[in-house]
């Protein structure tokens, strides 16, 4: 089994589509990834892409430690959030507009209910992860 979280309007032929807004996404099970409830050891792979900042940061083992609880043995967890060091540098010597765009991109503003709540550099995730 193949899970993709927070599937939005990106669903993937193979997984299992998740994503807790039916009125914003294409999925094949409305849940909210803090209540996932599988099997430990029962999933082959998870993709969580653009997930991890609409949380609280304090969340954010309680969220990993689900997905790795739920991963079997030698499962691949494929992680990936908005680049909080990049985003930040490219507030510096940069035009408004690109400047404005930032800032979007950093609170999630680009779309209705997008909000982001956390950022993470490579090293904050990678903490996390170990």
């Amino acid at each position: 089994m193949k899970l993709n979280l927070g599937s939005g309007m990106f669903y993937k032929p193979g997984y299992v589509n998740i994503d807790d807004n039916p009125e914003q996404a294409v999925a094949d099970e409305w849940k909210d990834i803090l209540r996932l409830d599988y099997e430990n050891d029962s999933v082959d792979e998870i993709e969580a892409s653009h997930i991890l900042e609409h949380f609280d940061i304090n969340y954010t083992p309680y969220i990993l430690a689900n997905l790795f609880r739920m991963l079997k043995p030698n499962g691949s967890l494929y992680l990936e959030v908005p680049n909080l060091r990049k985003a930040v540098k490219s507030l510096r010597f940069k035009s408004w507009q690109s400047k404005l765009n930032a800032i979007k991109f950093l609170y999630g503003i680009d779309l209705p209910g997008n909000f982001h709540k956390s950022g993470f550099t490579f090293h904050i995730l990678a903490r996390f992860l170990r």
